[in-house]
């Protein structure tokens, strides 16, 4: 039946991609299953915004919870698998840098025309 195939994940009727995820407990990415403490369940929609985690809305419903963040995410013009657009500036990762690791001590290579008896400063 229809409802089958929408708890199954995938495209919903509105064609939106209900993103299916195995790690988490509620069967979707950016959903979260929470538990109040008298024992009643909720699922939190939770996005990356700005390199923090940001809860967006709160529903009863996981399938709701997931069509909400679907929307959220075709507004804002991911497509399907496309990831979030990565952020400019400063590179994150240090092996992604083009200049060589100096060792501890080692003094950066010397400015054209200095010698080891003349100083950069002197040489011009």
């Amino acid at each position: 039946s229809e409802d089958d195939e929408e708890e199954e994940g995938g495209s919903d009727d509105e064609g939106l991609d209900l993103q299916r995820s195995q790690r988490s407990r509620s069967g979707f990415m950016g959903v979260v299953e929470r538990e109040s403490a008298d024992g009643t369940k909720f699922y939190d929609v939770e996005v990356q915004i700005g390199g923090k985690t940001t809860t967006l809305k709160r529903f009863d419903d996981k399938i709701a919870a997931a069509r909400f963040r679907a929307r959220w995410r075709k507004r804002r013009g991911y497509g399907p698998s496309k990831p979030p657009p990565k952020k400019r500036g400063r590179r994150s990762s240090p092996s992604d840098s083009p200049r060589p690791k100096r060792q501890r001590g080692q003094r950066a290579s010397p400015s054209p025309g200095a010698t080891p008896e003349r100083p950069a400063a002197e040489a011009a």
